[in-house]
């Protein structure tokens, strides 16, 4: 065997080798067959079209969260549908399934995909890492890290331009009989080509070289506002504050892919306090949509009794993370 080969053979080993052992992490007994129809399971789930809602499940499950049976029995559905023997009573495999289909996702290069294109994974990610916020633990722990890792990366590829392809097409009118006049435009084709002028002004902002302008913009933005930090009321008020003005400058759903360090820059003066879960859950309550407020428990009033405290840069990426989240799963941006 050559070197290539004795290589390329010791990657696939390992890649097997870290992928049995998220398997004997979350499942008791699996054979070495078991294992490898698994991966295939896997590897076409991954691959199967994404949506929001089918991702935000997937995200449950990875952290043994219950959600509705008949959503529950949709994704056994799905990973029996690639060749696994997986029915809804099985929470573990279902669980240990999702969480590995979540991996793999977060493991595929972006591709030239836009922010419509990446919004499932999006959602998935930053669900993920406000689970974490939580001190939630998923059923693997290298989700988060992959998550996270995913949410930087995909927040670089949108400023560098992402993946966007030519401008919209305009609806073709319908077509009129051979020597007939043209009629009059009505309200209606006036609508549409107004969302078209719409569609059209988004794209141009949205291409390779517009995108870097737009990119840079928002340092600047984001500059001045490091600058021009303000003593706020209480520490709550300044972590409510500084979330809401770092998501306000932010000129991509997914935030800047350093959001973290920017907000402990921002709300240095209060590194050394603590504040209220409870008040801080009070000041930044909103409406959230319904498909996240479990998951939201920040915004959504849903709290979790056990966390009493949190200091404020733990505080302020929880709320943040949230707001995203929110943001993410709300109408699409068109970004």
């Amino acid at each position: 065997m050559s070197q290539d080969q004795t290589e390329v053979a010791g990657e696939e080993s390992g890649v097997s080798d870290a992928f049995d052992d998220r398997i004997r992490e979350g499942v008791v007994v699996i054979t070495e067959d078991g294992s490898a129809a698994l991966r295939a399971t896997v590897d076409a789930a991954a691959s199967a079209k994404a949506t929001t809602p089918g991702m935000l499940s997937f995200v449950r499950l990875a952290f043994d969260l219950e959600i509705p049976d008949a959503e529950r029995g949709r994704v056994s559905g799905l990973f029996s549908s690639t060749g696994a023997a997986v029915t809804p009573d099985q929470r573990q495999l279902t669980a240990t399934l999702a969480v590995l289909t979540l991996i793999e996702r977060f493991s595929r290069p972006l591709g030239r995909r836009t922010m419509q294109g990446l919004l499932p994974d999006a959602a998935a990610a930053s669900a993920v890492i406000v689970l974490a916020d939580q001190g939630r633990a998923p059923v693997h722990p290298d989700v988060l890290g992959f998550a996270t890792r995913w949410r930087a990366m995909a927040a670089e590829h949108l400023r560098r331009g992402g993946g966007w392809g030519g401008p919209p097409e305009l609806a073709k009118p319908a077509e009129t009989p051979e020597g007939a006049p043209a009629p009059e435009p009505g309200p209606a084709d006036i609508e549409a080509l107004r969302a078209y002028a719409g569609e059209l002004n988004q794209w141009l902002r949205q291409t390779s070289s517009s995108a870097r302008l737009l990119a840079l913009e928002e340092q600047q933005g984001l500059l001045w506002w490091l600058a021009s930090s303000e003593r706020s009321p209480s520490a709550t008020a300044a972590v409510l504050g500084a979330c809401e003005e770092l998501l306000g400058l932010s000129a991509y759903s997914l935030g800047p892919p350093a959001a973290g360090e920017l907000l402990s820059r921002r709300l240095t003066g209060y590194a050394t306090e603590e504040v209220s879960i409870a008040d801080l859950s009070q000041l930044a309550a909103r409406t959230v949509p319904e498909e996240i407020a479990d998951l939201c428990p920040l915004l959504s009033g849903g709290r979790p009794s056990h966390v009493m405290t949190a200091g404020v840069l733990d505080a302020a990426r929880w709320l943040y993370d949230e707001l995203q989240l929110t943001r993410l799963a709300g109408p699409a941006e068109g970004q």
